[in-house]
């Protein structure tokens, strides 16, 4: 029974807490691609880590409009990574890929595709909700349409809005049962020195 008592405290002492991120953090961005006006998405996912490293996923599903004014359905993803320090946080926009769908010149229709990346930087206004802005570049892969030239990168930018979830620690079960052992381990051995007294 002393062997099962000091087992339990050692597993206890070396056991460590696992973290789980609490809820699911959300934000919005509003985007001015040159030439092609304001588009809009979504930020999602947003966290900041126990280490204070900051991810966020950007989904975009809105219209973009030519420079000849047809409207055209635009859908993208990228990867916001980063870092707080005190108030302040900044970080990468990276693999940002996306797609318009269904330009149609002459009867002919087809899709034309991008892939960028940017900076990003803004503040904390309150331990979980911030804002601030971005620089990307992005570049046309594909394109069925002259006026979206292929292989040019154009100069984007917007700002953003966010509230940001934090890991919450979570005990391993582990712990949990180490913890019950030790409690059941506690009272039988105590039970059985009383036993060995009367003798």
């Amino acid at each position: 029974m002393k062997r099962v008592l000091i087992i339990a405290i050692i597993l206890v002492f070396l056991s460590q807490t696992s973290t789980q991120v609490h809820g699911s953090g959300t934000g919005s961005i509003s985007l001015q691609i040159q030439g092609y006006g304001t588009i809009h998405g979504q930020l999602q996912n947003a966290t900041i880590q126990a280490g204070n490293s900051v991810a966020m996923t950007m989904m975009i599903d809105d219209e973009i409009q030519t420079p000849q004014g047809s409207s055209y359905p635009i859908h993208a993803t990228g990867f916001w990574y980063g870092v707080r320090t005190g108030s302040a946080i900044s970080g990468t926009i990276q693999n940002i890929t996306g797609k318009i769908n269904d330009i149609c010149v002459f009867l002919s229709c087809g899709d034309a595709e991008f892939v960028g990346q940017g900076n990003w930087a803004g503040s904390l206004d309150s331990a979980s909700t911030g804002n601030g802005n971005f620089t990307a570049t992005i570049t046309f892969t594909k394109s069925p349409y002259v006026q979206i030239p292929t292989g040019e990168s154009i100069p984007t930018y917007g700002s953003w809005v966010a509230s940001f979830a934090y890991p919450m620690p979570e005990l391993q079960w582990s712990v949990i049962f180490c913890f019950t052992l030790l409690m059941t381990a506690i009272p039988l051995t105590l039970i059985r020195r009383k036993q060995e007294d009367r003798r």
